[in-house]
């Protein structure tokens, strides 16, 4: 396989997956800001009640408020984590595909709240469920790519990326 057709079959699917994340939750967070941001006359609507609320914050810290005014070391550990995914999906044999999508949602959400960082100087979060912190469609993409990971990499990448125990057995078996 050439170097530039293994580049691309390494980053094709995480960085399609990451683009399609870091966009939608771009699209969405512009939405929330327009119709529930500052000068709205609105910052927060029921989406099924009072258990789901779109509620617009400005987070300056991180995951669940934490480490508030830390906007520039936050940034940088962002771009560190990109780096690192992306040094992960180089370092895979070729032909893997297991950590695709799921590396791709993580480092789709990281470049999301990324460019709010750098954009805004904060984070927007809206999503309100429950007493659950507030979070965006980029925090839900980098729990589920993390939990994906930690999935796959407990039973198994042939169970998560749509083999089977069964299949993946046969095959070594003979």
């Amino acid at each position: 396989m050439s170097s530039g057709r293994r580049v691309f079959s390494a980053l094709g699917p995480p960085l399609f997956t990451a683009a399609t994340v870091a966009a939608g939750d771009q699209a969405i967070k512009a939405w929330v800001t327009g119709a529930l941001g500052p000068g709205s006359g609105r910052q927060t609507l029921e989406v099924c009640g009072p258990l789901v609320v779109l509620d617009y914050v400005e987070n300056r810290g991180a995951a669940f408020g934490v480490l508030q005014g830390s906007g520039t070391a936050l940034a940088v550990v962002a771009f560190a984590v990109l780096g690192g995914l992306i040094w992960f999906c180089l370092r895979q044999p070729a032909g893997a595909r297991a950590g695709g999508i799921p590396v791709g949602l993580i480092m789709g959400g990281a470049i999301g709240n990324l460019v709010d960082r750098l954009r805004l100087g904060y984070v927007v979060d809206f999503v309100a469920i429950g007493w659950w912190p507030r979070f965006n469609l980029a925090d839900a993409a980098i729990t589920i790519g993390i939990v994906w990971l930690a999935v796959q990499s407990l039973w198994g990448a042939g169970l998560v990326a749509g083999g089977s125990a069964e299949g993946d057995r046969s095959a070594v078996d003979g």
